[in-house]
């Protein structure tokens, strides 16, 4: 089940999570956050960007600067490839430079089937892996893994 709210939007700075008390850390956690939705070609899709915060296993959160709650964000760009007018990106950020990242390039249809497949994938569990998660969109055909 993903669970999305259409009322809060996440803030475009996502480091606001690393001040967030326990308590206010709840109301963003395992929750997907959208932005508007987008016009391409005059035609409505999708919103481009959904957000949440989840907790990281201790591997991950390593490399994630030792902190074990960070923002999930999966996003829709436009993509300065012909074939493709669009990319995805899935990224765990971090407070500082380091991340886990992948991109996607398909047709838009194909990034919004693989963005909810990946958005089950991230709800369904309670604590993630960053390296799982990359592998997991590989298996999507996700390329181009991304660490910074």
């Amino acid at each position: 089940m993903i669970n999305i709210c259409k009322i809060r939007k996440f803030p475009d700075w996502h480091y606001f999570v690393y001040y967030l008390s326990k308590q206010d850390r709840g109301k963003w956690l395992n929750v997907w956050f959208q932005e508007e939705d987008c016009l391409y070609k005059g035609k409505k899709y999708s919103p481009n960007n959904y957000c949440t915060l989840k907790e990281v296993d201790k591997e991950s959160m390593f490399h994630l600067y030792g902190r074990r709650f960070n923002p999930v964000s999966i996003f829709i760009i436009n993509s300065y490839k012909k074939e493709n007018p669009f990319s995805m990106k899935v990224m765990i950020h971090s407070v500082d430079d380091s991340s886990y990242g992948i991109w996607f390039d398909f047709p838009l249809e194909g990034l919004e089937c693989r963005r909810l497949l990946i958005m089950k994938w991230i709800s369904e569990r309670s604590i993630i892996n960053g390296e799982k998660l990359l592998d997991y969109c590989e298996s999507l055909g996700g390329e181009d893994r991304d660490y910074n």
